[in-house]
C-alpha cells in the first residue's frame, strides 16, 4: 500500500536506546539506563554488564567461565595477553593465534594489527576445508602488508 500522508513527531521519540556519550535527560533514554550530567554513561570497572556497549570506554564485558556466568566490565587486555575475541583487546590490537602452537592449543593472544614483517610465521586459521578471501583477510590482519598465505609442513 502506498503511503500518502505523514504526521509530525517530537525528536524526543528518537532519543532512546542511546549509546554511551550521547546527550540525555532521563535514565530510560540510555542503553545502560545511566544518564549522568545530561550524558549517557557506561558501567564502570567491576559493574555487571550484558554486552560490550554497556561498559565505559577502555573496558569490555568479560563473561565468567564459571557458574553463574556473570559478566562484569574489565579493562582491555594488553598486547600479548590471552583473549577470547577482539573486544577483549585494546583498539589497536585484535585477538588471534600468535604462533602455530597457540593455534594447536586453541589459545589466542592480543596482537597488534598489521605488526608482523614479511616472512613472519604465526598460527593460521580457516573456517572451511579451503581458504576463502575472508580467511586471507582475517589472517592478514597480523601482517604489515595485510596478506597472509597458509603454509604446510613437509
Amino acid at each position: 500500500m502506498k503511503k500518502n500522508y505523514a504526521f509530525c513527531r517530537s525528536l524526543s521519540s528518537f532519543m532512546q536506546d542511546l549509546n554511551n556519550g550521547r546527550p540525555c535527560h532521563n535514565h530510560w533514554q540510555c542503553k545502560t539506563q545511566l544518564c549522568h550530567n545530561d550524558f549517557c554513561k557506561g558501567r564502570t570497572y567491576g559493574d555487571k554488564c550484558h554486552s560490550h556497549v554497556d561498559c565505559e570506554p577502555g573496558l569490555f564485558c568479560q563473561t565468567s567461565l564459571y557458574w553463574p556466568w556473570e559478566s562484569q566490565c574489565e579493562p582491555y587486555r594488553k598486547t600479548g595477553d590471552s583473549c577470547n575475541e577482539d573486544f577483549d583487546c585494546l583498539p589497536k590490537d585484535f585477538c588471534w593465534y600468535s604462533s602455530e602452537q597457540e593455534k594447536i592449543d586453541g589459545v589466542k593472544t592480543c596482537i597488534e594489527l598489521w605488526s608482523r614483517k614479511i616472512g613472519s610465521v604465526f598460527g593460521w586459521f580457516q573456517k572451511g576445508s579451503e581458504p576463502t578471501q575472508e580467511d586471507y583477510q582475517q589472517n592478514g590482519k597480523v601482517c604489515h602488508a595485510g596478506l597472509a598465505i597458509p603454509m604446510s609442513k613437509n
